[in-house]
């Protein structure tokens, strides 16, 4: 019977590490939910270029999986581009299960503009 136990209990442990999400794996989604900032009609407008420009926006995530204290950290865009990309921050849905571990992280994406 204690046999019985010890291998229901190793089999539980490592299904629970199992579905656990990998840094690597959140990163992607997190990247996959970013990219739409992109897209966002406001931003394409404001940017307004025929070539593509690569900049890092900088942000936190939220307890609740909200973007928080975005910024853009490296790249030489206008104030008013500034403006439009945190409103579109702003407007990105919550992010959905946020591992524990990623709460209130410092995150570094890159974002392509234009093109």
């Amino acid at each position: 019977m204690r046999f019985v136990w010890i291998i229901a209990l190793l089999l539980l442990g490592s299904l629970q590490s199992w579905a656990e999400e990998t840094p690597a794996e959140f990163k992607r989604r997190l990247q996959q939910h970013v990219d739409g900032v992109c897209y966002a009609h406001i931003v394409r407008q404001a940017a307004n270029r025929a070539d593509q420009k690569g900049i890092i926006i900088q942000f936190r995530i939220g307890s609740d999986g909200s973007l928080q204290n975005v910024s853009v950290s490296s790249g030489s865009i206008s104030k008013e581009l500034r403006v439009h990309i945190g409103r579109a921050f702003e407007q990105l849905p919550k992010l959905k299960s946020v591992p524990g571990w990623a709460v209130h992280g410092m995150y570094r994406v890159p974002l392509i503009l234009g093109g």
